[in-house]
C-alpha cells in the first residue's frame, strides 16, 4: 500500500482508519480509497452516513484510507486540540482503560509518524508530540506491569511506538536512582526516546536489529537533531538524547562513533534503557531474564559516566 498517492491532481495521505474512527466527531474531509493501481474512488464527506461509511470498511478488514494532505493536518490540528482539553485525571484508572488508553496513544503516534515521513519536517507535523508524550507518562504511571501490558497488547500497537514507549518508560524510572533526578527531567527523556528514530522507516529498524551495514543508518540521528533545532521549540537535552541515542562508550556507535567521555548524561542514560528494551524484546518479554540482562549491560557500559548509570540501573531493580 503506498503511502501517499496523486489523485484528481492532489495529493493524498495513508491514514489509519482508526485514528479517524477514534475521532470522528471531528472529522468532515472527504477520503479517496486505493482499491488498486487503476482503481481509486473518492468518497465525499456526508454528516448523516461518514461514520456508518468508515465502520463498514473497518468492518471489511481496510486499516488506512488517504486524506488530502492539507486535511489531514487540519484534522491533526483539532485532535490536537481535544486532547488538550481533555483531561485524563489524577484518579486510577481501570486495567481496560489503561489497555484502551494505550492503544490510542498507539494510534495517534502512528498518525504523527505518517504525518512526519509523508508530509516532510514542520512544526505542525510534530503537533501530537507532546501531547502523546505527556499521555504516555500517565498511562505508564498507572500500570503496575508495564512488560505484561504491552506483552498482551503487542498485536495491537503500533511496533516503533512500543520501543519508545518502553525505552521512554524505563529512562524516566531511571531518573529516579539519582539525586539530580526530577519531574523535567523525566518529561525530557520519556520525549527523546519518543522522537528517536520518528524519522526511520521500517526498512532502517530492520537494518539496526541485524547490526549489519549500520553506516546506512549514519546521517538519521544527525538530520533529526537538526530539524528538532530549526523547529526552537525542543530543549537542548531532548536534542542531545535524538543525536547521541546510537553512540557506543567504545566509539563504535553512529554518527560520530564518539566515546564515553563525548556522550552526555542524558543520552547515556537514554543508551542503556533503550539497549535493556532491545534485550527483553529479544527474549520475548521475558521479565525473569532483567538479572541477566543487567549483567550483559555492566560489561558493555563501564566506561566514563556509564558506569554510575549502570550504577543507577542496579538500585532501581534492587528497589
Amino acid at each position: 500500500m503506498s503511502k501517499n498517492i496523486e489523485h484528481d491532481g492532489a495529493r493524498w495521505i495513508q491514514t489509519p482508519l482508526k485514528m479517524v474512527l477514534q475521532f470522528i466527531e471531528l472529522f468532515n474531509y472527504p477520503i479517496c480509497l486505493d482499491l488498486n493501481d487503476s482503481k481509486r474512488v473518492v468518497i465525499d464527506y456526508d454528516e448523516a452516513s461518514i461514520a456508518d461509511r468508515l465502520q463498514k470498511l473497518e468492518d471489511k478488514a481496510i486499516t488506512h484510507i488517504y486524506l488530502r494532505d492539507e486535511d489531514m493536518m487540519a484534522f491533526m490540528r483539532d485532535v490536537k486540540k481535544i486532547l488538550e482539553q481533555e483531561k485524563i485525571g489524577s484518579g486510577a484508572l481501570t486495567p481496560q482503560e489503561i489497555m484502551s488508553e494505550v492503544c490510542s496513544i498507539s494510534t495517534c503516534y502512528e498518525f504523527m509518524k505518517t504525518a512526519f515521513t509523508q508530509l516532510g519536517f514542520s512544526e505542525r507535523s510534530l503537533i501530537l508530540a507532546e501531547e502523546i508524550n505527556r499521555r504516555s507518562m500517565k498511562a505508564v504511571r498507572e500500570t503496575p506491569n508495564l512488560v505484561e501490558l504491552l506483552r498482551n497488547l503487542r498485536n495491537d500497537l503500533h511496533p516503533h511506538f512500543m520501543r519508545a514507549l518502553l525505552s521512554g518508560s524505563m529512562s524516566a524510572c531511571l531518573v529516579d536512582a539519582f539525586n539530580w533526578g526530577n519531574q523535567e527531567i523525566k518529561e525530557k527523556v520519556s520525549l527523546g526516546a519518543m522522537l528517536t528514530q520518528l524519522n526511520w522507516e521500517q526498512k532502517h529498524f530492520e537494518i539496526f536489529d541485524e547490526g549489519t551495514q549500520l553506516h546506512l543508518l549514519k546521517m538519521l540521528p544527525i538530520e533529526m537533531a537538526e530539524k528538532l533545532r530549526r523547529a526552537n521549540t525542543f530543549s537542548k537535552e531532548v536534542i542531545e538524547i535524538v543525536e547521541q541515542a546510537f553512540e557506543n562508550p567504545e566509539r563504535s556507535g553512529f554518527p560520530r562513533g564518539i566515546d564515553s567521555s563525548g556522550i552526555g548524561r542524558l543520552p547515556a542514560l537514554h543508551i542503556v534503557s533503550s539497549q535493556f528494551i532491545k534485550k527483553l524484546v529479544e527474549r520475548e518479554f521475558d521479565y525473569s531474564a532483567k538479572n541477566q540482562i543487567v549483567e550483559e549491560l555492566k560489561a558493555q557500559y563501564n566506561q566514563g559516566q556509564f558506569v554510575q548509570i549502570m550504577e543507577g540501573v542496579s538500585r532501581m531493580f534492587a528497589a
